[in-house]
């Protein structure tokens, strides 16, 4: 049900993306409200972001993602959650409190964030409201790559 509220929500305050790619915004806006809400958090989960957001223009909703992206990947360290009697006891104690105090405290924080980007409407890094029209150029425009060109000359 969460998944639900936040998406309306996104979809409802998310600025415009561009015209050719009309089915990204609710794609991305389910998304990430998905991997938001959900109780089940895995860091390879955000592999369905990445693609949607390079599809976007440049804003602060990409930080909020990298910062999920981090939040999930600390709480998937190797041995914070199976192997609770690790050597020397401290590593143990920074892995249990890794994967129950912080990495927790981190995506509620990234849910918090992404409702204030939602009501404030500052989307893009200059602060101001509305569509994207002032990040930067990139995202919007197609990239042609110069031809390969042989080292030996």
């Amino acid at each position: 049900m969460g998944t639900v509220i936040l998406a309306v929500i996104m979809l409802r305050r998310m600025p415009d993306g561009p015209v050719s790619y009309s089915v990204a915004w609710p794609a991305l806006a389910l998304t990430f409200a998905w991997l938001v809400t959900t109780p089940q958090q895995r860091p390879w989960y955000d592999a369905a972001i990445f693609p949607l957001l390079a599809l976007m223009p440049v804003s602060r909703l990409d930080w909020v993602a990298v910062g999920r992206a981090i939040a999930a990947a600390l709480a998937e360290l190797p041995g914070v959650i199976y192997y609770r009697s690790l050597v020397p006891g401290w590593l143990s104690a920074t892995g249990k409190a890794i994967s129950t105090d912080l990495a927790p405290a981190l995506l509620v924080g990234v849910g918090v964030v992404l409702l204030w980007l939602c009501a404030s409407g500052r989307w893009n890094a200059a602060g101001g409201r509305g569509a994207l029209s002032s990040a930067p150029a990139g995202r919007d425009e197609v990239v042609a790559f110069p031809a390969a060109v042989p080292l030996d000359e």
